[in-house]
């Protein structure tokens, strides 16, 4: 399959999946068809009336940016009458089927961009020791750019020598070939003891057939709740996956604020220490800005420019408790994510 992958819409996600494109095998031209009134504020893509006729496929991205789903759907249903392959998450399908419950025969035609893996209700009941180096990237909140770090931090594995496997945060990973948070995860009639075992076993199934030196795994979501209206699912996804795994190290992102203290930094990493099993050893300021909306009673995110982020730099205090670097800062986040791959070996070599 060598023809043209759609990425709908312009988002985050979507620009970031293109800024990869080398990574996504099986399509030869790839690009952002963006929303009709997202044409007027960015340029250099596709045109909204850009028809699915010469395309392979069309990605439907996740709607963080709370757009409107109706056009989701248009396309979805387009692409499908086309026999176009249509991609989503399994988020964005539960979204849809929401939404749309007199199309859910449409949506279920939609290929899935989920893992592949499927646990045996016999595993045993016991969790086995990962023989190899755990690294984690969690988030303070869902919009915090995890997404950008884990395949950063890859990048600086392999680009360094080292053999990595990843099991990433969000489902665009599929498209890169790269392993992702399995479905039971997020299944409510699973209770938490076995998502635990579960994700130890898929985890120790990786390191066996793939033999990496490091493995790599994003945590979706957020670590804690926003406020009784944002309970961001109290965190269960990020407590199972603490309980499976040992984690080596992780990298806590936050997003941007104005000023960041000693205080907030520590209550941070021990939160992430004594309830996750996470100790949070070096943290990245995100591009993505948040605040809370009254009338919605969610969050809205908004996405800063490097540019901006670099010039307005917030004001850190000089004892915060662990190495700490901008996203929009390429160098100085290349120097910290080398500084992980020194830590862990000089961890080896004093055990």
């Amino acid at each position: 399959m060598k023809g043209k992958l759609f990425l709908f819409p312009y988002t985050n996600d979507s620009k970031l999946v293109l800024e990869n494109k080398d990574s996504i095998i099986g399509y030869s031209d790839i690009n952002i068809l963006p929303l009709k009134e997202q044409s007027k504020e960015i340029s250099g893509f596709l045109s909204p009336q850009e028809s699915l006729e010469d395309s392979e496929a069309i990605v439907l991205c996740d709607n963080i940016s709370h757009l409107k789903l109706q056009p989701y759907m248009k396309r979805l249903s387009e692409g499908i009458r086309k026999n176009k392959k249509v991609y989503l998450s399994p988020l964005m399908r539960k979204v849809l089927s929401k939404e749309f419950s007199e199309e859910l025969g449409i949506i279920e035609k939609a290929t899935l961009l989920k893992e592949d893996w499927e646990f045996c209700q016999n595993e045993e009941d016991i969790l086995f020791e990962i023989p190899v180096p755990v690294v984690c990237s969690l988030g303070l909140n869902e919009n915090s750019d995890k997404f950008r770090l884990q395949l950063e931090l890859y990048k600086t594995f392999v680009k360094s020598g080292f053999r990595c496997s990843a099991i990433l945060s969000n489902s665009l990973g599929k498209l890169m070939n790269f392993h992702v948070i399995p479905e039971f995860m997020y299944d409510d009639s699973i209770n938490l003891e076995r998502k635990v075992l579960y994700f130890n076993n898929f985890v120790k199934d990786i390191v066996k057939r793939e033999q990496p030196d490091v493995i790599l795994i994003g945590i979706p979501g957020a670590i804690m709740p926003m406020n009784k209206n944002i309970t961001n699912h109290f965190a269960e996804v990020a407590l199972a996956i603490g309980m499976a795994v040992e984690t080596d190290f992780s990298i806590l992102n936050i997003n941007y604020v104005p000023t960041m203290n000693k205080e907030f930094i520590e209550e941070l990493k021990l939160l992430a220490k004594y309830k996750l099993n996470m100790p949070v050893e070096m943290v990245a300021i995100s591009n993505q800005r948040i605040l809370f909306n009254s009338e919605s009673k969610e969050l809205d995110t908004y996405f800063l420019s490097n540019s901006f982020v670099n010039e307005m730099h917030m004001t850190l205090d000089q004892d915060i408790p662990c190495p700490i670097f901008y996203m929009a800062d390429k160098k100085n986040m290349s120097k910290n994510l080398h500084g992980v791959i020194k830590s862990l070996v000089e961890n080896i070599d004093a055990v």
